[in-house]
């Protein structure tokens, strides 16, 4: 579903003209919001532990509570999602500064091309934190 989101919102920024006009930026953020919503609820759903997609402030406070526990893993674990928000923030910035808009929603899609094949290959069977650990 996001990635169809995403993908509209890539065929609005190329079909609309230059500049945007107000009316399709307003429905390109729309269409944002609620890809990168049903990602945040996904994830919820998941229930995929240290790892909160959308929110930047709450890793970062994770980070710091993970330190003072001497919880290197989950620290570490954070921080690389933490980096790769940043990294993603500055690619995109880039392209869409030197490229346009149209080629930050093309690297989009992209990447959640690659996350979705990627994902349907690894996801088959339950995750490590759904299974139950074993009673003693």
């Amino acid at each position: 579903m996001q990635l169809t989101l995403f993908l509209v919102a890539l065929v609005i920024s190329l079909t609309a003209g230059t500049p945007l006009p107000i009316a399709a930026q307003l429905v390109i953020v729309a269409i944002g919001a609620l890809a990168l919503g049903i990602q945040n609820a996904v994830v919820r759903h998941l229930g995929v532990p240290d790892m909160t997609t959308t929110v930047l402030t709450m890793t970062l406070t994770g980070i710091g509570s993970d330190l003072r526990r001497r919880d290197m893993a989950t620290a570490t674990r954070r921080l690389i999602a933490v980096l790769a928000m940043l990294i993603g923030a500055f690619v995109g910035a880039i392209l869409v500064l030197q490229l346009g808009v149209s080629a930050g929603f093309l690297a989009v899609a992209i990447v959640l091309t690659a996350t979705l094949i990627g994902a349907t290959i690894v996801g088959r069977g339950a995750p490590d934190w759904a299974v139950a650990a074993p009673h003693s």
